[in-house]
């Protein structure tokens, strides 16, 4: 029975489990946990511009754009990378939480010429870093794509390729229906890395992403959505727009996310954080990576008044903070 590409691809050449450098310019990981919803109808652009946290309205065919979906209370039920594809709107997200995602955007269509339809089974995404990715999609027909969210065609093949903001190598998306991006990549005679290895350079870039356990855990402020340019405060009303925009204007950001590393590998999205004689969390483990010797890198919301204490997870261990790729406003700063 002949294989398909895809099959090809994830089957027949060997995928890395654990992280390695090689010897290659660029490297390349199917994000298995990615999960693809696809908004199509008259009403698409309109629909997400009345649901989610950014300015729809920006989004082209040339400009992707990172956004967030919140309950009535303000609080991230989503995150998605939007794409102009064709006639279409195509989100990026966690995959395990597309079925709850779809279901609750249905809700909201009403009489909008809208359909909201899961591709997660039809299409994928691969992530691709290195000095060497851009001579690679250059030789692929791409053209030029620099700023983060921007994004390049090729007249050879249907996936696009979206820059990735927060990294001084270059990284890209690539996106689009599997058997078009199995073309893509089989071009190259070189296995996938593991996957670890690109949520390791998305933590390392601040870039935060939702799972099951953290859903309505944060404002958008709380994981720096604003700072990353996942929020217009803009535009017209979404859910949850009044708390967001009153936590900007007149509360108090509290909380803010801080990238951090340790030695223990047993640390999961969701769990808490604690500081010195604090029996209470004093924050919440955003994304989590892990290599092949067990060092930890991983994204937490930290109340930033216990920032300058020796921050710990619930069993004990010790979280050492690193430098973010952009600057945490101070909280006079945050209110302007």
């Amino acid at each position: 029975m002949t294989q398909t590409a895809w099959q090809r691809l994830t089957s027949e050449r060997l995928l890395d489990s654990g992280d390695h450098d090689g010897n290659s310019q660029f490297n390349f990981a199917l994000i298995e946990n990615c999960g693809i919803i696809r908004f199509s109808g008259d009403d698409a652009g309109l629909f997400l511009q009345g649901q989610l946290t950014n300015d729809a309205t920006l989004i082209t065919p040339h400009q992707a754009q990172l956004t967030g979906y919140c309950n009535p209370k303000g609080r991230l039920i989503g995150l998605f990378h939007l794409i102009d594809y064709g006639n279409d709107y195509v989100a990026i997200t966690n995959r395990l939480m597309v079925p709850a995602l779809i279901k609750r955007l249905r809700m909201f269509v009403m009489r909008s010429a809208v359909t909201i339809d899961d591709l997660s089974d039809e299409w994928g995404m691969a992530g691709l870093w290195g000095t060497g990715a851009d001579e690679f999609l250059r030789t692929q027909g791409y053209g030029p794509a620099s700023h983060a969210y921007s994004i390049a065609q090729s007249s050879l093949s249907p996936t696009v390729v979206a820059v990735c903001a927060g990294l001084t190598e270059p990284a890209y998306r690539l996106v689009g229906p599997r058997e078009s991006l199995a073309d893509l990549l089989l071009t190259e005679p070189q296995a996938p890395t593991g996957e670890n290895l690109w949520d390791m350079l998305m933590i390392d870039a601040g870039q935060p992403s939702l799972t099951e356990s953290t859903a309505e855990a944060f404002v958008p402020q709380m994981i720096n959505l604003e700072l990353i340019d996942g929020v217009s405060f803009q535009k017209g009303c979404y859910p949850g727009q009044e708390i967001v925009a009153r936590t900007r204007y007149l509360g108090k950001i509290k909380k803010r996310m801080f990238l951090f590393e340790t030695k223990e590998a047993n640390i999961n999205p969701g769990d808490s954080v604690y500081a010195p004689g604090n029996d209470q969390s004093v924050g919440t483990i955003v994304n989590v990576a892990t290599d092949k010797n067990n060092h930890c890198r991983l994204l937490a919301s930290v109340r930033i008044t216990a920032l300058e204490t020796q921050l710990t997870t619930a069993n004990g261990t010790r979280l050492a903070r690193k430098s973010l790729p952009y600057p945490i406003p101070s909280d006079a700063e945050s209110l302007t």
